[in-house]
């Protein structure tokens, strides 16, 4: 298990989502830290929101895939928390 991230870090990370939500009206959708499969690359929100943008299956399938290659396999889906993790989406 990953070590308690300090008081700095976790100060730093809250001026980040704070960014986020009211500067790039991203929705916080909470500390993923300890929520199983957790990983950078979410296929599902992300493959959702390129559809609602009417993105061709084939693109987004495409996408997906050079995304996760260029990433590494640390993206790949693990029965293992990979660390502290704080999610947003994009609300426009």
């Amino acid at each position: 298990m990953p070590a308690p991230i300090g008081a700095r870090e976790r100060h730093t990370q809250d001026r980040g989502l704070h960014l986020f939500q009211h500067s790039l009206s991203y929705e916080y959708l909470g500390n993923w830290k300890d929520r199983p499969d957790n990983r950078p690359i979410e296929t599902d929100f992300l493959t959702r929101f390129l559809q609602n943008q009417g993105t061709p299956a084939p693109l987004i399938a495409r996408a997906l895939h050079e995304l996760h290659r260029a990433a590494g396999d640390s993206t790949q889906p693990s029965t293992t928390s990979t660390g502290p993790s704080m999610a947003c989406s994009v609300t426009a």
